[in-house]
């Protein structure tokens, strides 16, 4: 069996990712390595009947026993982890949910309903490196990709609205903890008329109650029309995926 570390796991992209491969019966097949960036040697999951004891995914030395290491703790650790494995030339496999090595020349984006032709390719070829697409555009693709491979479609725009589980499980903790706060204040002045509330409700959004550490500014009660940084032409980096990533995932 191949031995896969797996990172992450405990997070939103992680957590489902360990659902789906318990469904599909996956550990039956692999030998499974859990590790953790802040909890190493104590217990991590328990599957069938079996606990793991969580390895440290800030040693390099011990992820490099792996044959595939699987990645669902976000681009900042994969900019940090990665060039230390290849300094020390681990030939596995990469896999990553993080959008770090996306558009990188050694790497692949993988999205097996649309390009599972040239993810085979990729590997007999000597490709380590296979990364998880943008989610616009990976379920853009599963719907049309065929019509761009027989080049049906000449142009087309998106337009998403994305939810808080984007960020991950920080990201819906805060928005939570933020409708939380504004359930409190609202129970207290539920009985005041409803221009009241509302002033009472914009200007917690305009102070400092609410906790947005990792949104920047308040979710609840309010829209944020941008994603991700700015790239040079003035889009957001989450518009540029959308472009890049389709035409590298269809080659």
């Amino acid at each position: 069996m191949k031995k896969v570390g797996i990172i992450g796991w405990r997070g939103m992209v992680g957590s489902v990712l360990i659902e789906r491969m318990l469904e599909e019966g996956d550990f039956k097949n692999i030998d499974a390595h859990f590790y953790s960036t802040s909890q190493a040697g104590e217990i991590g999951p328990r599957l069938y009947d079996k606990e793991y004891k969580l390895k440290d995914a800030n040693d390099e030395k011990a992820l490099s026993e792996m044959d595939i290491i699987i990645s669902c703790q976000g681009g900042d650790y994969t900019k940090d982890i990665r060039p230390k494995l290849e300094s020390i030339e681990w030939s596995g496999y990469w896999i990553d949910a993080a959008s770090a090595k996306r558009m990188d020349d050694d790497s692949i984006i993988i999205l097996d309903p649309v390009n599972r032709d040239f993810i085979d390719h990729s590997i007999d070829k000597g490709v380590k490196n296979f990364i998880g697409g943008n989610c616009t555009v990976s379920l853009m693709l599963m719907g049309i990709g065929s019509l761009f491979k027989e080049g049906l479609i000449e142009w087309m725009t998106s337009m998403t609205y994305q939810a808080a589980s984007g960020g991950g499980a920080r990201h819906m903790k805060e928005l939570l903890a933020q409708m939380g706060v504004i359930g409190s204040k609202y129970s207290q002045i539920s009985s005041k008329s409803i221009l009241e509330i509302d002033k009472k409700m914009s200007d917690i959004l305009h102070g400092n109650e609410l906790n947005s550490e990792n949104f920047g500014v308040p979710l609840a009660l309010n829209l944020i029309p941008w994603i991700d940084s700015a790239v040079d032409n003035g889009q957001t980096r989450e518009e540029w995926k959308a472009m890049s990533e389709t035409n590298k995932i269809l080659n």
